[in-house]
């Protein structure tokens, strides 16, 4: 029973690490062009740590980071087309 609770405990942070962290990396690295990198780390913190995003992922709502994730990843590729 452990071993089950560990996997579903395990997959959301594992969506978290594979789409919304490249995914908000890549639009830091877009749309923070120009800005010094000190500004860079702090959106990048801002965006990773948003309370929002950390205080709901749990429970019922554990996979709202990979729909974020995946709604963020298009939007560097459009602003440079």
């Amino acid at each position: 029973m452990a071993s089950i609770q560990q996997a579903l405990s395990q997959k959301p942070c594992l969506c978290r690490c594979a789409v919304f962290f490249p995914a908000v990396l890549a639009a830091v690295a877009v749309f923070g062009r120009g800005l010094a990198p000190g500004r860079k780390a702090a959106l990048l913190a801002a965006a990773l740590l948003q309370p929002a995003a950390l205080l709901i992922d749990h429970g019922h709502f554990q996979y709202n980071n990979l729909c974020l994730g995946l709604a963020v990843l298009p939007l560097p590729a459009y602003h440079v087309w």
